[in-house]
């Protein structure tokens, strides 16, 4: 498992960089998909050949899945990042057959409520480690518990709500078969891997039956007024306790 984690702990280095750089993409007017298709250049140039799924780039009142009815809605679109947005990065490459699903949201100017909405978000991430241990490595307890810190400061988790959105889900190392690719550029890929190992309890949701030990990605999604701010990080839970992977060592 050391060898596993330090795959997964190089993936999720790389994705980190590759949201750095992005950010130092946007300028007002560029749209979501030339900010998609500039990361997929920047991530092909550092070895990146397979996706669990591809980048997304959410813009505005698209932060926060409005209007949204089916995955294809996830896709980059012609919404153009306008003065005073949020923006949400969401990609999970794949390096050496190891996957690292992750999220960075940011705003563009100042929108009112984002520094609010950031804090709660900033201590879900301080918070979380200790919730899992707290809860007995509970997947329903630690979204329950998620769910009480949002109803206190009157916000609404995306992850609730939306069909295709959840807390979490579990990582794997991926196969980068041709079947495998051609399914992550459609945005399948991570369909077929939660079915494979049986759905119900690769998803982190408030149904979630079994024991949480493994690893996850993390993807609390909080929406506020027309927007919406996530993180997704990946978090290694052992039957000792929990820490996100960036502060394992690995």
């Amino acid at each position: 498992m050391p060898e596993e984690l330090r795959g997964f702990a190089a993936a999720q280095r790389l994705a980190t960089r590759c949201a750095q750089e992005t950010e130092k993409q946007l300028r007002t007017g560029i749209t979501e998909r030339e900010l998609a298709a500039w990361m997929r250049d920047w991530l092909a140039s550092h070895g990146v050949e397979h996706y669990f799924h591809r980048p997304f780039v959410w813009f505005g009142p698209r932060t926060r899945f409005r209007h949204f009815t089916t995955r294809l809605d996830l896709r980059a679109t012609e919404q153009t990042l306008a003065e005073n947005d949020v923006y949400i990065f969401d990609f999970a490459p794949v390096l050496d057959g190891y996957a690292c699903d992750f999220s960075y949201a940011g705003q563009w100017g100042t929108v009112p409520g984002y520094v609010e909405a950031r804090a709660v978000l900033d201590r879900l991430y301080r918070d979380i480690p200790g919730w899992v241990a707290a809860s007995g490595h509970r997947a329903d307890r630690l979204w329950q518990r998620v769910h009480q810190e949002l109803t206190a400061h009157s916000l609404s988790g995306i992850h609730e709500t939306s069909s295709y959105s959840f807390l979490g889900h579990r990582v794997h190392h991926v196969a980068a078969s041709p079947l495998a690719r051609a399914l992550a550029h459609r945005g399948a890929q991570t369909l077929l891997e939660f079915f494979a190992r049986g759905a119900s309890g690769q998803v982190l949701t408030r149904h979630h039956q079994g024991d949480m030990t493994g690893l996850w990605a993390v993807e609390p999604h909080l929406a506020f007024g027309d927007h919406a701010v996530k993180f997704e990080e990946l978090l290694l839970v052992t039957p000792t306790g929990a820490t996100w992977l960036r502060d394992a060592a690995v």
